[in-house]
């Protein structure tokens, strides 16, 4: 059987060679592709020394004064400011400030520094207008810190901690004279 193929397979390459090779355009060794890729901007980079610094806020320091006011704590005190970086050139000017956060300093009239109680109602008060300005609205990729300083006369006492740290306890249940309790090891009294 496979002799009957073999006469036509015969014929087959005797018809193939009288015709010639068949002619094939060569493919050029190159191919330029017109593919546009975008060209990228150079960065322009900005010598600094960097210098921790503070910037006061004033409106945001205005906006805290009257929101104490309308909560009932006529008689506080408080402003605001942005912590971070000054960028100073070659020259030594500033060219330019970097927030980091913000910080809240509340001043508190208190008719006694020893009682837990006042101070913690009050610390509840100037918190509950503090939620009011949370770290994602105001100036600086991270939460800042909470100063609260309690007055009688010439005495002073004064809390601060990180608005981190005063979520942690607040997850924890701890509010009014407890939370002043545990805040309190990080006094300062002056």
């Amino acid at each position: 059987m496979k002799l009957k193929f073999l006469p036509l397979l015969a014929a087959i390459i005797c018809i193939l060679a009288a015709c010639g090779p068949i002619p094939i355009d060569p493919l050029p060794a190159t191919v330029a592709l017109a593919i546009p890729t975008p060209t990228p901007t150079p960065l322009a980079y900005e010598q600094c020394g960097w210098q921790w610094a503070t910037q006061p806020l004033p409106q945001l320091s205005d906006a805290l004064q009257t929101a104490l006011r309308e909560n009932g704590l006529p008689e506080a005190s408080a402003y605001a400011e942005a912590y971070g970086e000054n960028c100073i050139d070659g020259t030594g000017k500033v060219n330019r400030f970097a927030a980091l956060q913000t910080d809240f300093h509340v001043t508190l009239d208190a008719q006694n520094l020893n009682d837990a109680q006042e101070l913690g109602k009050l610390l509840e008060q100037a918190l509950a207008v503090l939620a009011r300005f949370p770290p994602d609205q105001t100036p600086g990729p991270q939460p800042g810190y909470i100063g609260i300083t309690y007055t009688n006369g010439s005495e002073a006492f004064r809390l601060w901690f990180n608005q981190t740290r005063l979520n942690e306890l607040r997850v924890k249940g701890l509010s009014g004279a407890d939370l002043f309790n545990v805040l309190k090891p990080l006094n300062i009294i002056y």
